[in-house]
């Protein structure tokens, strides 16, 4: 939003500062030779508009002296470059988090937790506890791929994670997102595996990117977490004459509460949650979702 309002006032001034062109008959017909930037309003998108084309903005900002395609450039090169090197930085910390006779639990299939875990691999002997992340069953493909790479791995349904947590040193997860406040949005079943790791004093290790960070808190969770179809759940013909009387919630994710995360691995280092406003406001104008 800021660099939104400085390239606004920049076209103010060039504007107070250039007189008003007169214009002939044939040049007041041309409306794209003249762009008034008083009537712009800064909050606007700085795509191109039906009444502003992409002719004229790319005028206006060479008269404000203003590359404006160079910045937006270098920004998608910065993240494409942080989401190409995200997983080195986190692996190179499995070491400093996983110990010889660990008993690790995982709950489904991350890309992330994998790669967490294939380092450690390298210089640490330890079991991986996979639970199967029902009704996706995503566990069973994160077993088999760290089966295949030679960590001793347990496969276990979901109603059993509470028994084996006793057994558990530690329990790492991936996410879909981390909000403002340290939560996060992640697998559905993965609010169950935080409260027992809580019961059972079990730390719980969130390993992610801050790509993933969102400026947004869960005040409505409805807003947030989807809900799909509950086939794999209940199918209907198994329902019978009562499926009228049945209604079976299926949501997509589940909210994760920062109290139940011990500590967040990013590929800046190790955070606990309620470091995440530090990080969000280098990451986001934290006033400007107030503003809009």
């Amino acid at each position: 939003h800021s660099v939104k309002e400085e390239y606004f006032n920049m076209l103010k001034e060039q504007n107070r500062e250039t007189p008003e062109p007169v214009q002939d008959e044939s040049a007041s017909n041309d409306s794209d030779s003249y762009i008034d930037p008083d009537s712009l309003d800064p909050k606007d998108s700085l795509l191109p508009s039906r009444e502003i084309g992409l002719h004229d903005i790319s005028f206006a900002g060479e008269r404000a002296g203003w590359n404006l395609r160079g910045e937006i450039s270098e920004a998608i090169d910065e993240m494409l470059s942080e989401l190409e090197n995200v997983a080195e930085p986190i692996s190179k910390q499995a070491l400093e988090h996983i110990h010889a006779d660990d008993v690790v639990l995982v709950y489904g299939d991350s890309g992330t937790v994998e790669v967490f875990l294939t380092a450690a691999k390298r210089k640490r002997n330890f079991k991986v506890i996979v639970a199967e992340a029902a009704p996706e069953f995503s566990g069973h493909r994160m077993a088999n791929k760290l089966s295949a790479l030679g960590i001793p791995t347990v496969l276990i349904s979901d109603s059993a994670i509470f028994a084996m947590m006793a057994r558990v040193n530690k329990v790492i997860i991936g996410t879909h997102a981390v909000m403002a406040n340290g939560g996060l949005i992640a697998a559905v079943g993965a609010h169950l595996v935080g409260e027992a790791a809580k019961v059972h004093s079990v730390p719980v290790l969130c390993v992610t990117g801050l790509y993933k960070l969102c400026p947004l808190f869960p005040y409505n969770l409805d807003a947030f977490i989807d809900l799909k179809s509950p086939g794999p759940t209940s199918a209907y013909a198994d329902l019978g004459g009562a499926s009228d009387l049945v209604q079976v919630v299926s949501p997509s994710f589940d909210y994760v509460p920062p109290d139940l995360v011990s500590l967040f691995i990013t590929n800046t280092g190790g955070h606990q949650p309620s470091y995440i406003y530090r990080l969000l406001s280098e990451y986001y104008d934290i006033n400007a979702e107030e503003e809009l």
